[in-house]
């Protein structure tokens, strides 16, 4: 695979893992809005548009963007609407989506206080994040990641950027002990956690890890899921 948003792009819909988050982000989203028609929503950072795409199929107007030309065309191949980011305008979405967007930045909040300026009174941001600076790898280097989260962190970063945090939860958490270990002990070895396996096993990890949008109570995770409010 030559890099990230092509497996994104071949793999988005059915893999364990990137299936899931999609459905856990999407669940969120229509309980955060209810009635999903007429309702806009900006996928910040949409990637290869899996995400986009099924939140256009929820009945949401979803427009989409990314600083990657490439991750642009291959969500306005799906239908989405693409804009360009200085384009946008103030208080115009009723939701953000801001998936594993957050670790790219240096600046971290100064892009959390633009998006907030992006949404409605009382709009929604939903986010997911890398969680636990323990968890560290040479797969956070490959991604150019600045940092990975805690929760506390996070909350009160998004607190000073002017959202209200709704709530902030461990997710992935079944399987972080197996990436603790490999990080601890494989440290040259980047071990794709997305990996594309047998349709049995993809199948029975997808069906753990869904799970897991009943369960909220674990102490640690892979990733950190937030959901925040314009005040």
């Amino acid at each position: 695979m030559k890099n990230e948003l092509e497996f994104l792009e071949k793999y988005g819909e059915d893999n364990w893992y990137l299936h899931n988050k999609n459905l856990l982000i999407v669940n969120w989203l229509k309980k955060s809005q209810g009635n999903s028609v007429s309702k806009k929503v900006l996928d910040f950072g949409c990637g290869a548009g899996h995400l986009a795409k099924l939140m256009q199929v929820e009945g949401f107007e979803v427009v989409a963007t990314d600083i990657d030309a490439t991750a642009r065309k291959l969500t306005g191949k799906k239908g989405i609407t693409i804009a360009k980011f200085e384009e946008l305008e103030r208080n115009s979405f009723d939701a953000i989506i801001a998936a594993d967007v957050f670790e790219h930045v240096a600046d971290d909040t100064i892009l959390m206080k633009k998006l907030g300026s992006l949404l409605k009174k009382a709009g929604v941001l939903i986010t997911t994040v890398p969680a636990m600076k323990s968890l560290w790898g040479i797969r956070d280097n490959r991604l150019g990641h600045f940092r990975r989260y805690e929760k506390m962190e996070l909350n009160n970063k998004l607190a000073s950027s002017g959202f209200e945090v709704v709530f902030t939860r461990f997710w992935n958490s079944f399987f972080c002990p197996m990436v603790y270990l490999q990080r601890k002990f494989m440290k040259d070895k980047d071990v794709h956690e997305f990996a594309m396996l047998p349709n049995s096993i993809n199948c029975l990890l997808g069906k753990t890890l869904l799970l897991e949008q009943y369960l909220s109570f674990f102490p640690f995770g892979v990733t950190l899921f937030c959901v925040a409010k314009t005040n």
